[in-house]
């Protein structure tokens, strides 16, 4: 197994987590003070571990997200993508890329290089599917987009990928921080929609929410597989 190596994390989960917990996502209050409290004691565990060598020059990709918490203003933060862990997964994987119309790139999908090439890679572009939000998230070849725009392409092909496909390796993202984080913030939004559709008495709200936690959180997964590399 390679070297796990620490970094020096500097973010206050206490005051962070006092912060988003104010989010009301269960009317159970036993479950949604245990929800944030899991998460929270999972990031003050594996925060400072990186799956990388220190001062590394690696390709990555930092997802962007953002989360608005009533009348807070919108907290802003990345979850780094290892892209060359995540090229070898989607070969192991040998499904293949899917051909879609260059018109999405600029609208459907943003990418955001400003430099003109003369060629560029024929590799599939890579993509995160973000449906709570409607978002196409280019993640790897910014390069090749502006490539295919420039010379007017009629198609391009690439991968999309739901959030689930990167729940069991942690490895594919630059530290384990980014990977607490990607799979969070997915787990929130879920929670955040999430509205049972019969209710006949408000005392079945426990039941269902309890239910709802244990069958759809992703959060027993990020913790089982950081424990088993990390621990």
């Amino acid at each position: 197994m390679d070297t796990i190596h620490l970094q020096c994390s500097k973010i206050d989960w206490d005051k962070f987590f006092s912060l988003v917990s104010s989010m009301s996502l269960f009317k159970n209050e036993k479950i949604q003070i245990s929800y944030f409290e899991n998460w929270k004691s999972l990031f003050k565990k594996y925060d400072a571990y990186s799956f990388v060598l220190p001062n590394a020059c690696i390709q990555n990709y930092p997802i962007p997200f953002s989360l608005k918490i009533y009348n807070n203003p919108p907290v802003h933060f990345d979850a780094a993508i290892h892209i060359p862990n995540l090229i070898k997964s989607l070969a192991q994987e040998n499904e293949p890329p899917i051909r879609l119309q260059s018109k999405l790139l600029g609208t459907a999908i943003d990418y955001s290089v400003d430099v003109h090439y003369t060629s560029a890679s024929s590799e599939p572009l890579i993509i995160v599917k973000d449906s709570f939000n409607e978002r196409l998230i280019l993640i790897d070849g910014n390069h090749r987009a502006k490539y295919i725009k420039n010379h007017n392409l009629e198609f391009f092909h690439a991968y999309i990928l739901k959030p689930h496909f990167f729940i069991d390796n942690p490895r594919l993202f630059i530290r384990a921080f980014d990977y607490c984080l990607f799979h969070f913030w997915f787990d929130l939004q879920f929670f955040l929609r999430l509205q049972p559709s019969q209710t006949f008495f408000s005392t079945l709200f426990s039941f269902y929410e309890k239910t709802s936690v244990k069958k759809y959180s992703c959060y027993p997964h990020v913790k089982a597989a950081l424990d088993s590399l990390l621990d």
